[in-house]
């Protein structure tokens, strides 16, 4: 939402904010590491595709692509800090892209996909953009 309506930079400030209390959860670091990877990664690219192309098509388009590299980011950082965190052989979390790791990121990225372009116009009108 803030990067469709501020940019991608007020975009990328409020995907690294809004995840610095996980640090104070169970998940702690890595979750908040995770968390900011799964979200920046899926903001940027959506946010400056629709910079370029205020449309719905261009939030569309954005949105996708964004989904897309945020899928890819939240693999491989799975494949790189779940080793390290928890203690599994990085050949095992590999074994689970196809079964888990793949059908929850694509999930994941879809819900906030379709929340975003549900609320998207009814937000930026409450926000007067």
């Amino acid at each position: 939402m803030a990067g469709l309506a501020f940019g991608p930079a007020t975009g990328a400030v409020v995907s690294v904010i809004s995840y610095l209390p996980h640090i104070a959860t169970a998940s702690g670091f890595w979750g908040m590491v995770m968390a900011i990877v799964a979200t920046i990664s899926m903001v940027l690219p959506a946010s400056l595709v629709y910079k370029r192309d205020t449309t719905l098509r261009g939030a569309i388009v954005g949105m996708v692509l964004g989904a897309v590299a945020s899928v890819c980011a939240c693999i491989l950082a799975n494949i790189v800090v779940t080793p390290l965190y928890a203690h599994m052989a990085t050949a095992d979390v590999i074994a689970l892209i196809v079964p888990a790791l793949l059908p929850f990121n694509v999930l994941k990225v879809a819900i906030n996909a379709v929340v975003t372009a549900l609320i998207y116009k009814p937000v930026t009108k409450a926000l007067g953009n």
